[in-house]
């Protein structure tokens, strides 16, 4: 007999919010634009030219130095990767272009205040460089400082009309400040300019799942996949939409598919392990939060909602111990709940 009862929607109550993060691969940090990650950051070096005009002799080693940076980004060498930038910046301290990748692998390595700094260096020596202010838009978004972040693509996009990057990363920070209608036409305009955007689409539909809109959202997340179908998040992005919608089973399905693709992805396990639940399977939803704790044991989530599924069938004993294991990690809801119905001391 079921003696204990929690609200679906107290136990997912958090779900929400860590779905955004999944999302964007952690929200607004460097994976939002096309430098979105040191691999990211690879490519568009490999596939940047020199920005520095070769007058002098210094000028042309420090185009050597850029160059040999470059070839360290395939070896994921960051320190020299570093090294080398700093040796073309000694040679030629007006090399624009290198303090805007230096500082675009400062902030993915988590040095925020030389990402800035870099960003800054180069917009000093050219004003109308309109990546250094997407570049540093970035790093305020990682910092939380959206208006700031705001600020600066609004100044990119000024120089830059056609900047499809500029408007997806925009549109995700007026989507944090619930500002969805601006978002949604930053995203429109993005898609006008780059028809094969997928961040666009991803983006656009996560607005749509936050107004309750999942079916238009599907669609968006449909055309995502299309244009990018190795993208985790955005299966898992669907499947929310689908969980939503009451299909469970076809959720699970892109559950699988989205930790097929990355089996660390965490949100993941938390919407399969929901969606099991509402399907009345619990020991696979059980097994699905087991697994976010074993890859994350701080996922207070993971430890309320499998709290919720013991004390569901009067599981006392594991039931309070994870409850009381997500309240020491910030999450107090079903200890609370449990406690106020007696069942947990």
């Amino acid at each position: 007999m079921i003696i204990y009862s929690i609200s679906e929607n107290d136990v997912r109550h958090s779900f929400a919010n860590l779905k955004r993060r999944s999302s964007y691969e952690n929200s607004l940090w460097f994976i939002t634009t096309h430098y979105g990650s040191l691999l990211l950051i690879l490519a568009a070096l490999l596939i940047t030219a020199s920005y520095a005009h070769s007058n002098t002799i210094e000028d042309s080693d420090a185009v050597k130095w850029f160059e040999k940076g470059r070839r360290a980004c395939i070896e994921e060498n960051w320190d020299f990767v570093i090294f080398a930038f700093d040796k073309a910046i000694l040679l030629n301290p007006n090399y624009t272009e290198v303090y805007f990748y230096r500082g675009l692998v400062y902030s993915s390595l988590g040095n925020n205040d030389k990402a800035i700094a870099d960003c800054n260096k180069a917009i000093d020596l050219d004003p109308k460089f309109a990546k250094a202010y997407l570049g540093r838009g970035v790093v305020y978004d990682k910092l939380g400082n959206y208006n700031q972040a705001i600020a600066d693509y609004n100044k990119a996009i000024e120089l830059n009309p056609k900047f499809a990057e500029a408007y997806v990363n925009r549109g995700n920070d007026y989507s944090d400040l619930g500002n969805y209608n601006q978002a949604i036409a930053d995203y429109n305009k993005a898609i006008d300019l780059d028809p094969k955007f997928a961040k666009a689409y991803l983006g656009r539909g996560f607005v749509y799942d936050k107004l309750g809109n999942y079916n238009q959202a599907i669609i968006d997340y449909n055309k995502a996949i299309d244009l990018n179908p190795k993208k985790s998040e955005t299966y898992n992005s669907r499947g929310f939409s689908y969980s939503s919608l009451g299909k469970y089973s076809r959720a699970i399905v892109d559950y699988d598919k989205s930790i097929e693709l990355n089996p660390k992805n965490e949100p993941a396990y938390i919407n399969r392990g929901n969606a099991y639940n509402s399907l009345g399977n619990w020991n696979q939803a059980i097994a699905n939060y087991s697994k976010i704790i074993e890859l994350n044991p701080k996922c207070a989530d993971a430890y309320n909602n499998r709290a919720f599924i013991y004390l569901k069938h009067s599981d006392k004993i594991p039931g309070c111990r994870d409850a009381q294991k997500a309240c020491e990690l910030g999450n107090c809801n079903v200890l609370n709940a449990a406690k106020a119905k007696g069942f947990c001391h």
